[in-house]
């Protein structure tokens, strides 16, 4: 038997307040809810949840400087190898 995606689920430290967000920002509808799980349907049949997680640390995004330092690094290594996109490193900054 092969196994079917039935739900995405996300952790956060607060279910409740996580997926108030996203049937604000979707429209999507809670189908189900306890203390720790919401449970939503998306409307074109994906279901995502979220979960209680109390220990849950939201991830940490690169620094935009560091960001722009490697794509200057690939524009440079790309013309390197005599690619050519019409485009500096710093007309797509």
């Amino acid at each position: 038997m092969i196994g079917t995606w039935r739900t995405v689920v996300l952790d956060a430290p607060d279910a409740r307040r996580l997926a108030a967000f996203y049937t604000a920002l979707g429209g999507w509808a809670e189908q189900y809810a306890d203390d720790d799980w919401i449970t939503m349907e998306t409307g074109d049949g994906w279901r995502i949840a979220a979960q209680r997680s109390p220990g849950h640390l939201p991830p940490r995004w690169p620094d935009l400087a560091g960001l722009g330092r490697r794509r200057d690094r690939v524009c440079r290594s790309g013309e390197a190898l005599g690619y050519r996109s019409g485009l500096s490193a710093a007309a797509i900054a």
